[in-house]
This record gives C-alpha cells, structure tokens and sequence, in this order.
C-alpha cells in the first residue's frame, strides 16, 4: 500500500538516493523537497513532530549550536534563532 511521503533531500547526496529509490521499490512515489533551497519552516516541523507523537522541546538550524546561538564558523549558513518547547 503507497502512502504519502516526502523526503528531504540533498538532490546529490547518495544516502538520499537510495532511500528514495527504496521508497519507490515499495511503490511509494515521493515528494521530494531539496533540504537546502526548500527546508521545512517552523509549523511544518511542529506538524510533523505533532502527526509522529514523539515531544520535541526546540529546533536547532544549520549554523546554530545545539544553544540555539549562531555559531562563530564563517561557513556556517546563519539562520533565525528561535527555541519554542512544544508540549
């Protein structure tokens, strides 16, 4: 039985490759959202923790330590900064 799944990914990445191409052996047809130019914004990322069940009490975004602070790395990608508990 198909289901709806949408995969984010890196479109060159090999991982992300072949666990689409798994998907689709199981007769899913994803949708596929490229993580960097696309990422999901904060209410994705609170319906997705809310549909799984699991409690999640922040996000943590690319360039930011695990403080919710940006991180010092100048190659580091700088994103907005924000620690919300969802409970």
């Amino acid at each position: 039985m198909a289901r709806k799944v949408t995969v984010y990914q890196y479109p060159t990445c090999d991982t992300c490759r072949k666990a689409v191409s798994y998907l689709k052996k199981l007769g899913n047809e994803p949708e596929l959202r490229n993580i960097k130019s696309d990422p999901p914004g904060e209410s994705e990322l609170a319906a997705m923790i809310a549909a799984s069940g699991q409690k999640a009490l922040g996000f943590v975004f690319s360039g930011e330590a695990a403080t919710g602070q940006p991180t010092t790395s100048k190659s580091a990608s700088r994103a907005v900064s924000f620690s919300r508990n969802f409970s």
